[in-house]
């Protein structure tokens, strides 16, 4: 394995961003190396991180145990802007407290909360259902009460428990806007 600064060797830069492809990095450079255990990932991923984060990752429970999926998802969900199911939950709350006025804001949400879903569904981080529950927070209190009126009376057979499925839920918006 490269030393910590060579150049070969995997840099996180403490952008959240680059978070998950530095962990692919240090997993790619250990396989190219020989290192086939996620004990091995786990090591190095700390070794390679810059010293405070790598001080907070030698504490995580996830550390003390032998999942480099389990070490991974933990750290993601440390870092908003990672990719993680924290970061949608913080977008939708940050969303919700912008007024929902234009079938444009709609869109940009609608649009933002895809991606983040997508990604999450991919990893196998979030189910359907629970997309569906999490979309509808994401509008100000006002519409959205005014939109879960408004899809209640155009669906009236639908389980008042039970989400609506995002499109349902989009196209209910943008008749409202």
């Amino acid at each position: 394995m490269p030393g910590r600064h060579h150049h070969s060797a995997p840099k996180y830069n403490e952008d959240p961003s680059t978070l998950q492809h530095f962990l692919s990095d240090v997993q790619a450079t250990c396989v190219n190396s020989g290192l086939y255990l996620d004990t091995d990932y786990i090591k190095w991923a700390i070794y390679y991180a810059p010293i405070g984060d790598a001080e907070l990752w030698e504490e995580l429970d996830s550390r003390k145990g032998t999942s480099w999926a389990d070490f991974t998802a933990e750290l993601l969900k440390l870092y908003p802007g990672s990719g993680s199911e924290t970061e949608l939950e913080y977008y939708v709350e940050k969303n919700a407290l912008l007024p929902m006025d234009s079938r444009l804001r709609l869109g940009e949400y609608h649009g933002e909360f895809l991606k983040m879903y997508d990604y999450l569904k991919k990893h196998g981080r979030i189910s359907e259902r629970e997309a569906e529950k999490v979309f509808i927070r994401g509008f100000d209190m006002s519409f959205r009460t005014r939109l879960r009126g408004f899809l209640q009376l155009t669906n009236p057979k639908h389980h008042p428990h039970d989400p609506f499925p995002i499109t349902t839920v989009v196209e209910a918006a943008a008749h409202l806007l």
